[in-house]
């Protein structure tokens, strides 16, 4: 039949445009180091950014300051900075602790001499022209101490990215961008840790930059508007009841039966005298809640997102837990919410901490969070609540309270009604197929496009979302249930085939194979799955050959792509 050799005839051509190759690495930091602290080696200069010196506190690309080598020897600010080995403004204990190697580097803070805050930076000045990836990396050289810090990576002097860690576990993250040669790319290494605190203590870090030549994977579909986000949703004033949100704690030490129950809860005070707070008086310190701020105890305090128990260890000899709690309002009777949260270390040592998510007092999840665990743990679960209903996201201390800074946050999204409706706007649409799309090519693996529950997100899912749930056929481009000459018509006055545009094509205007363009790739995957001019799925009897004018019109595509 004319529709086989038409296949034949599209999977050969869709074969001859070759496989995607390998990715060429076109600058590394660590493997592009020079030896001997030449400035411009492969294209690489080291320097930093005196943020306390600049005028707009802003970092831009002509901020740069390159260290300057003299030849080895001793090294000073105003001086040589290349030692022989590495880059150093000084080697005195006072600081400033300004230094750039080929694999770790130390910022400076304004705790150190001389009073100024300076960023490390690795600046790679582009050969390429072209789409390709910027992959940085992040790792705490010195986990036990300090509260980490901060890399930016920058194109031009426009920020692509931030990245806070401190963590001895290295955060990877890949950024695509359209390089042009001369580009300045520059990875800037700043002394701010997790909690916002600028000193330098500690602060020694692993940090990267490569470049590649390959396209980056986009980035996830963005989530469902939340309900309510104890981050975003934290009352500035400390009001408690604020869209639904109460903070407070619950001291079991002093329980009867030592098992948490809604009704332990107990409200932090806020009697508007401000700072300071006291254990039997006001609790809001003007930013925080905070039982006192005296050194021996108790340590229990809640912020917009850190917060800290109190152990035994500590006065005055109670077990305390801190709490969010969001009484659930906004909704409608009972209703299918996603309910997401999260727990992490700030201060990576101790002998960590313990998650615990309470639906009316009753646990519904719990994880226990170790030491030196700053990436700690994100969960979200399938949950029905119903107005007035009562969730609480507690911490607890594992013993002592040594070092248990932490971090946590709930939030509450909608969940959608109709599976495979990603924007939960009551209907299955281009735009849910296109979410799809970019949550497979993502390589999240979240849960909600996870629809044929396999743990994983690929194009299995897309197949369910067509074929099960659409009950429709790759091809049908304006998704009325059929694949037939109009999806054709609208697919080609797109002007959206093999047009050199990256990324630009979605599931209306051609892009049936999930890779984000339109190409003979997705003539294959469409007539492949045999719906063209079948009529709706559900009255499939036999597979027709496609028109001879179909047949024509994408053969003259094709044969004019060729000639090209």
């Amino acid at each position: 039949m004319r529709w086989r050799r038409y296949l034949a005839v599209s999977m050969l051509l869709a074969a001859s445009q070759g496989a995607p190759g390998v990715a060429a690495t076109l600058a590394d930091s660590a493997a592009d180091w020079s030896v001997t602290g030449t400035q411009g080696e492969k294209n690489w200069y080291n320097g930093f950014f005196n943020l306390t010196a600049d005028d707009d506190q802003v970092y831009s690309a002509t901020d740069f300051v390159p260290f300057t080598n003299e030849g080895a020897g001793e090294t000073s600010p105003d001086g040589n900075h290349w030692n022989g080995n590495f880059w150093d403004m000084t080697s005195a204990a006072s600081g400033p602790w300004t230094e750039l190697q080929q694999t770790n580097s130390h910022p400076n803070g304004t705790n150190s001499a001389p009073g100024e805050e300076h960023w490390t930076i690795r600046r790679w000045v582009s050969t390429y022209e072209g789409e390709g990836s910027l992959i940085t990396s992040i790792a705490d050289a010195n986990p036990n101490c300090g509260n980490g810090t901060t890399i930016e990576l920058y194109q031009n002097g426009k920020r692509l990215s931030v990245v806070q860690s401190a963590s001895a576990t290295p955060t990877v993250t890949t950024i695509g961008a359209m390089l042009k040669k001369g580009d300045l790319i520059d990875l800037a290494m700043t002394p701010e840790g997790a909690d916002g605190a600028r000193g330098d203590g500690c602060d020694a870090t692993f940090f990267s930059l490569a470049v590649t030549d390959q396209k980056a994977p986009p980035p996830p579909p963005p989530p469902l508007k939340p309900i309510a986000d104890s981050f975003l949703d934290f009352s500035a004033e400390g009001v408690q009841g604020a869209k639904g949100w109460y903070n407070g704690y619950f001291n079991l030490s002093a329980d009867d039966n030592s098992t948490y129950e809604a009704a332990d809860f107990i409200p932090f005070t806020n009697d508007g005298s401000g700072p300071p707070t006291a254990p039997d008086g006001n609790h809001w310190n003007g930013q925080q809640w905070d039982l006192t701020g005296e050194a021996s105890g108790p340590w229990t305090e809640l912020g917009a997102q850190n917060t800290h128990p109190n152990g035994t260890n500590s006065a005055p000899n109670e077990e305390q837990w801190t709490i969010r709690r969001w009484k659930a309002e906004g909704i409608n009777g009972p209703t299918s919410l996603d309910v997401t949260w999260q727990m992490a270390k700030t201060n990576p040592a101790g002998n960590g901490v313990g998650g615990i998510l309470f639906l009316n007092g009753t646990m519904v999840d719990e994880q226990v969070i170790q030491g030196n665990d700053v990436a700690g743990v994100d969960r979200t679960l399938a949950m029905t609540l119903k107005p007035g209903d009562l969730l609480d996201l507690v911490l607890t201390p594992n013993g002592s309270d040594g070092a248990d800074g932490s971090r946590n946050r709930l939030i509450i999204r909608p969940r959608a009604s109709t599976p495979g409706d990603f924007d939960n706007d009551g209907q299955l649409s281009a735009a849910d197929i296109d979410n799809l799309t970019l949550a497979v090519l993502s390589g999240t693996n979240e849960a909600r496009f996870d629809l044929n529950a396999d743990t994983k997100v690929n194009n299995a899912d897309r197949e369910v979302w067509v074929n099960t749930l659409k009950k429709t056929y790759f091809g049908d481009a304006n998704l009325d249930g059929q694949f037939k000459t109009d999806d054709f018509v609208q697919i080609f006055q797109a002007g959206q085939y093999e047009d050199g545009v990256a990324d630009n094509s979605t599931w209306a205007t051609g892009d049936w194979n999930g890779d984000r363009e339109f190409t003979s790739s997705d003539f294959v995957t469409a007539f492949a799955a045999g719906g063209y001019e079948a009529g709706p799925r559900a009255a499939v009897a036999s597979v027709p050959e496609p028109s001879s004018l179909v047949l024509l019109s994408v053969g003259m595509l094709m044969l004019a792509r060729r000639r090209r």
